[in-house]
């Protein structure tokens, strides 16, 4: 199982309206992302900064077919208005993969 945290930069002033429509995701949107094979996605907000943990057995298999799934695209273009340029990703790809560097159930396993 993969554990993924990705970040992405929110604009300040849609702060409320991002909020709102994370609690109000539709239910198809939110099957789209468990059928692709995703089995816990979190979002916490700090200040402007959205922090995204995943947990799925293969991550890229999951986005690519998400990205294939109107309702995803449909999301997409929602929040995307939402956040800012992404300066941790230059090359504007949809998601950055934060690199892990500690993880206690791994390394007791060692």
């Amino acid at each position: 199982m993969e554990h993924i945290m990705f970040v992405e930069k929110l604009k300040k002033e849609n702060r409320d309206d991002y909020i709102r429509i994370h609690k109000e995701a539709c239910r198809e949107f939110l099957k789209a992302i468990n059928d692709a094979g995703i089995k816990r996605e979190i979002a916490w907000l700090y200040d402007d900064h959205v922090f995204v943990y995943v947990m799925a057995e293969d991550f890229k298999k999951s986005r690519s077919i998400l990205e294939k799934e109107n309702v995803f695209k449909k999301w997409v273009e929602i929040t995307k208005p939402f956040m800012e340029e992404d300066v941790i990703n230059p090359k504007n790809e949809r998601v950055t993969i934060i690199e892990k560097i500690f993880d206690v159930e791994e390394q007791l396993k060692e």
